[in-house]
């Protein structure tokens, strides 16, 4: 059994995840994806293309929002930037739906929507998988003293 000083240690010890390879891993499967749409033709691809890349410039800059301060100290301006985190996040959204639709011609709006939808999911979903494999790995350490 642990001592109350290292389940401290432990819980004080979150890290950052990892932001940029999430989003990599985002772009492949988007890539890979609108690729494979291909075969619908060009406005198909690039549409649903388009639309994933929105979703995943506005996480990244959420993300960078919110994970820029460390430390339990810096709680407040953490909460700040979460708040200018996700304003961000919408704004930018917001504005790269309205440069798609106003730029691009032809485009196909369902298919820009459901790479944006798409996107998400595989955003979510990469980060369940994330925070679940974190949490088995500090139950691992706290069973495992």
């Amino acid at each position: 059994m642990t001592n109350n000083r290292e389940v401290r240690c432990l819980g004080a010890s979150i890290g950052r995840p990892p932001i940029v390879r999430l989003a990599l891993i985002q772009i492949a499967i988007l890539v890979l994806l609108s690729s494979s749409l291909m075969i619908f033709g060009a406005v198909t691809s690039y549409s649903f293309l388009l639309g994933g890349l929105v979703a995943v410039v506005a996480q990244l800059y959420f993300a960078a929002r919110l994970f820029r301060l460390p430390g339990s100290r810096a709680s407040g301006d953490i909460a700040s930037s979460g708040y200018a985190g996700i304003a961000g996040k919408f704004a930018l959204s917001a504005a790269g739906f309205a440069a798609i639709f106003a730029l691009v011609r032809p485009i196909d709006g369902a298919l820009v929507l459901l790479g944006f939808i798409g996107t998400l999911i595989v955003q979510y979903t990469l980060l369940w998988t994330h925070l679940k494999s974190a949490a088995r790995e500090k139950k691992e350490l706290i069973d495992g003293s």
